[in-house]
């Protein structure tokens, strides 16, 4: 495997269902080596798995689908002529998508309210005079904050995110317009309540937002009125979703400290709180549960609310109820759930799941009465030509007793080798088998097809293996995890056809 081979790791996005769950749309992201650039297009599947998988548009530059419950129309991202990704609407019984929306700087993921009837969204807003013509041209910004900037983005400050309803049906789409929040305040993570009567998102509105990490839970009207918090700080959260009751909103959240400052290594867990804010947030997994930022998400339903949770390398897809009892585990393995979409249905629960591994960057499955079913196959084109090495698992004890994970790629031939030690960034993630991500396996095999046997591991400080394995290195990352990676190593060098001498 080379770098070049880069085109054959395409990369799904987030699904999502028809309301009666017969169909799944996904994005596929994919490099253009002629260009430089990538390509993204949308593909439509049946969820029962008896026709392949085929192209629906053909970008190129496509995404964040997203179905009306009717099933009628398909509401996406992609770029008008010379500008920004725009919302489209594709109706799905024949016809051409056309754009519903013009924001200068573009517009988010859309959100369908339940009856089908208007798009939610978000938008960043520039400040007058601001992002529309040469950078040079723009008065001298002065920062007051310490969070201003996004990397790859770049200044946030003076173009907020607000929140955005439309008719995407109406025939004047400027006056069928509403926006929902006001204030210089980032405002993220969109969605409907299930009568349609109450939007919920994430705001930090508080005094010192921008100088912490605190952000709240909101909720008000769709026209923007009634505007409220259902949290009071102490929390990082996000991906806010109403459970189908409508009496509870169920968050994603990591605690905070007295400063509203966080611990790096704290799990970020699935919590809860009354949609009329009648008492306090709390927790619905224990500190051991860990969201996946694989995934990023999570998705109420009639029993209790998706999860997916790294474990030990793995990120399984587990149904949490919402009285915190025990999870049950929906997808497991030596695989990664990276993102995914849910209805319940006549026939129960479909879900639909972007599921990766060590031998697939991510092919969309369904899970459909008990029985799986594999909707794409990306992942056999890598396999047919990329010539994957296999991984090794292997376990290693540190000075303390402690027991860690790790892998080993081996070159082919028989050695002894020279080794690599690939160290991950994070800290709270966690190496694992997947070929798509910052820390997956792709780097692995093309060091490993050069000559190298790589190791590689997660010490503590890494996502995965409960609260404590993470708190352990909270106050001095450096020195307590040097100990763990060099045990991991050493352990490695054991085999006689890892070449000691050559690290």
């Amino acid at each position: 495997m080379k770098p070049t081979d880069i085109d054959l790791l395409p990369v799904l996005g987030r699904p999502t269902l028809s309301g009666d769950g017969r169909f799944a749309a996904v994005s596929v992201t994919r490099s253009d080596l002629a260009t430089e650039g990538y390509i993204s297009e949308l593909w439509l599947a049946a969820t029962d798995g008896s026709t392949p998988a085929r192209l629906l548009t053909r970008g190129p530059h496509d995404g964040a689908p997203a179905f009306s419950p009717d099933g009628r129309h398909l509401a996406f991202l992609r770029p008008v002529p010379g500008g920004p990704g725009q919302l489209h609407i594709l109706p799905l019984d024949g016809g051409e998508a056309r754009p519903v929306t013009s924001h200068p700087i573009g517009a988010g993921q859309p959100v369908w309210s339940p009856d089908s009837k208007f798009l939610a969204y978000t938008a960043r807003v520039p400040e007058s005079g601001r992002y529309r013509g040469a950078p040079q041209s723009e008065a001298p910004r002065r920062i007051t904050k310490l969070r201003y900037w996004a990397d790859g983005f770049g200044f946030t400050m003076d173009r907020p995110r607000h929140i955005f309803v439309t008719d995407p049906f109406a025939d004047d789409l400027l006056s069928a317009t509403t926006q929902v929040t006001e204030g210089n305040y980032d405002h993220s993570d969109v969605s409907w309540s299930p009568d349609g009567q109450l939007l919920t998102f994430t705001a930090a509105r508080h005094e010192k937002a921008g100088d912490d990490l605190r952000n709240d839970l909101w909720v008000c009207a769709p026209d923007g009125t009634g505007l409220r918090s259902l949290t009071d700080g102490g929390l990082i959260l996000g991906c806010p979703r109403f459970s189908p009751d409508g009496t509870a909103v169920c968050f994603a959240a990591e605690p905070l400290d007295e400063n509203n400052n966080a611990f790096a290594t704290m799990s970020y867990g699935l919590w809860s709180v009354p949609s009329d804010g009648s008492s306090p947030a709390r927790r619905l997994t224990g500190e051991d549960y860990h969201l996946s930022f694989a995934s990023q998400m999570i998705h109420p339903v009639a029993d209790g609310v998706l999860f997916a949770a790294d474990h030990r390398g793995e990120v399984h897809l587990i149904l949490v109820p919402y009285d915190g009892g025990a999870p049950k585990p929906l997808i497991t393995g030596a695989r990664q759930v990276n993102g995914y979409a849910a209805v319940d249905g006549v026939d129960g629960l479909t879900i639909a799941a972007v599921v990766s591994s060590a031998t697939s960057a991510g092919d969309l499955v369904s899970l459909r009465a008990g029985a799986e079913h594999e909707l794409t196959g990306f992942g056999r084109r890598l396999v047919e030509q990329g010539d994957l090495l296999p991984m090794e698992e292997f376990t290693a004890t540190t000075d303390d007793g402690y027991e860690l994970q790790g892998w080993i790629v081996r070159p082919q031939g028989e050695g002894p080798h020279p080794v690599l030690l690939q160290i991950k960034g994070g800290p709270y993630t966690q190496f694992g088998y997947t070929l798509n991500g910052p820390a997956a396996f792709d780097e692995a095999q093309v060091y490993a097809s050069a000559g190298y046997a790589v190791v590689l591991g997660n010490p503590r400080g890494c996502s995965g293996y409960g609260q404590a394995h993470g708190m352990h290195v909270a106050d001095d990352l450096p020195r307590k995890s040097a100990p763990d990676l060099l045990a991991l190593l050493d352990k490695a060098l054991e085999s006689p056809d890892l070449d000691a001498d050559r690290v």
